[in-house]
């Protein structure tokens, strides 16, 4: 009965050990400050410019993704737009007034405004898309107020140097699973120690 019991426990952890691995997570945080200064002259002139940063070597995705952007700056009408781009395509553009173009939720009718209050809007990134970002070894994402990537005809993204203008974005989503839990393995090894005892018991007698 012993043996029984301990051999049903060794196969449920066999079973069960997949299921102990780690899904840790990953996050690529970008934030820009005074995003009209000198350094991004072009980002508030009428041809547009572009900010942005990149994550190298990235473990690939066990899932979907989530994309965070934050703002706060003069974003108040609808030529004062800024375009959101994962690996240099346009995610989606925000504050143009038009939900329609793009994914993100949490800024009611795409409308931003003009440094009453900090935005924050939301978007999925689905796991096939993440997949195909992730599949080069590198991850590039970016604000752009260039008009090819607005659909705009002029930028009148500008920014007041007496007010804390920002903008960030935060890209998060788990790693695929790759390393067994230790404890997990040591658990399976004493039980098929155990199992190896119990047999030779067995047949002895």
């Amino acid at each position: 009965m012993l043996y029984s019991r301990l051999r049903t426990f060794a196969i449920f952890l066999v079973c069960s050990l997949p299921g102990a691995l780690i899904a840790a997570p990953v996050s690529l945080n970008f934030m820009v400050e005074e995003y009209c200064e000198v350094d991004h002259y072009d980002f508030c002139n009428p041809g547009g410019g572009m900010i942005g940063t990149s994550l190298t070597a990235p473990p690939p995705a066990a899932g979907d993704g989530t994309l965070v952007i934050r703002a706060r700056g003069d974003f108040d009408g609808a030529l004062e737009a800024v375009a959101i781009l994962l690996d240099g395509a346009v995610f989606g553009v925000l504050f143009n007034n038009d939900p329609s173009d793009d994914p993100f939720s949490g800024i009611s009718g795409d409308v931003g405004n003009q440094y009453a209050s900090v935005l924050e809007a939301t978007a999925t990134v689905d796991a096939a898309l993440l997949s195909t970002l992730l599949a080069d070894g590198m991850v590039d994402l970016a604000f752009s107020t260039r008009l090819a990537d607005t659909g705009l005809g002029y930028n009148e993204v500008g920014n007041n140097r007496n007010s804390y203008d920002f903008l960030s974005a935060s890209l998060t989503y788990d790693a695929t699973p790759a390393v067994p839990l230790p404890a997990s393995a040591l658990l399976l090894m004493g039980g098929l120690a155990g199992l190896s005892v119990l047999s030779r018991r067995r047949r002895q007698r």
